[in-house]
């Protein structure tokens, strides 16, 4: 009997541990980490969390399309190319519509940057020859050569009522040229910046911002007469590759070796710091209710941040070399990403808020 008694207090006590275990692992398991704030985006690609899903990859250029564009209406998707050409898509069903090419033969002299006039009529693509060139959307006939500056034109964009043209040089200077006579009307040398390769007007007209891409930072400029504003400094003076306005026109975004910074537009303060993955960011976007953040990344994917949170979101693959442009359409029911990969991915959001 004492032998029986000693086995069943040996038994009770091993029963004992093992639901003590069993209470401790399920107490583990079932009260998951609170999340913290982190800036940097998760490790593991996860696609389609983002609600964004391939629709269609646009080929048709033979080398690295550099930016990508919608047009006003939502109807078209433009890509430059440093093959020399730009391509018009159709949005609804991802087909070609045209294309336009550099009208210099060397093959050498890529198109850098492109815009859309805010009337939809008008098509500019900077080039590495030194000129802009301007083209009727519809026709694709070729309006205008503007030239004047003695290096390659990289970024360009029009003013809001679609008469002026502004580029971006790798001589340090931004110019302004009339759309409809070609005239030069004047450049604006931005002082400790060394070549300007991305512009972003804001939302009601007034300014632009232009970017460095070596020596850090950007500058405001008044968007009708080129005079210096605001000067926005990185924290490291690192390189800034693009940069772009908000919806709102409150805060500009800049990318910044692998991360990416948040302007106060009104004061130049850094107002938030998100670090990247190992790789330089390039071009970004924010999507048109301003709550998320897309930047390309030299990896070959695309990151989104939640603007709210101050959170990344996990990260989009597609491309299969670095992305250099992103974009969303002016609805918001669309998004494109541009890469070295000669490939234009056009992608659905899925987001219920712009169905």
């Amino acid at each position: 009997m004492r032998s029986l008694s000693k086995h069943l207090a040996l038994l009770g006590i091993v029963a004992a541990t093992l639901l003590l275990s069993a209470c401790g692992s399920a107490s583990t398991t079932s009260t998951p980490p609170a999340p913290t704030a982190t800036k940097q985006p998760p490790a593991t690609p996860t696609a389609g969390a983002t609600g964004t899903t391939l629709f269609k990859k646009l080929t048709g250029h033979s080398d690295a399309v550099k930016q990508v564009i919608f047009s006003p209406d939502n109807k078209m998707l433009a890509s430059a190319s440093t093959d020399g050409t730009i391509r018009l898509w159709d949005v609804a069903t991802g087909q070609p519509l045209q294309a336009v090419s550099n009208p210099n033969q060397d093959t050498h002299k890529g198109i850098n940057g492109v815009a859309i006039s805010p009337d939809g009529k008008l098509i500019a693509g900077a080039s590495a020859d030194e000129n802009v060139y301007l083209w009727n959307i519809a026709s694709g006939q070729l309006l205008q050569t503007l030239s004047g500056a003695p290096s390659d034109m990289i970024a360009v964009t029009f003013s809001k009522d679609s008469k002026t043209v502004i580029a971006g040089c790798a001589d340090n200077n931004v110019y302004f040229w009339n759309a409809a006579s070609g005239q030069e009307i004047t450049n604006i040398f931005t002082g400790d910046f060394n070549g300007v390769t991305s512009l972003s007007l804001s939302p009601d007209g007034q300014n632009l911002v232009a970017d460095n891409a070596t020596n850090g930072g950007a500058i405001i400029l008044n968007a009708a007469t080129g005079a210096k504003g605001l000067t926005l400094p990185t924290p490291d003076q690192g390189g800034v590759n693009a940069v772009a306005y908000s919806p709102d026109g409150k805060t500009i975004a800049a990318s910044e070796g692998n991360n990416v910074l948040i302007w106060d537009a009104t004061t130049g303060q850094v107002l938030k710091t998100f670090n990247g993955p190992n790789a330089a960011s390039n071009g970004l976007a924010f999507s048109p209710d301003g709550k998320t953040l897309a930047v390309g990344y030299a990896d070959d994917n695309v990151y989104f941040w939640n603007l709210t949170l101050g959170i990344g979101l996990p990260p989009l693959p597609g491309h299969t070399a670095g992305v250099n442009s992103v974009a969303y359409s002016p609805d918001g029911k669309y998004f494109a990403s541009g890469s070295d990969d000669q490939t234009v991915i056009l992608w659905t959001t899925g987001s219920a808020a712009n169905s």
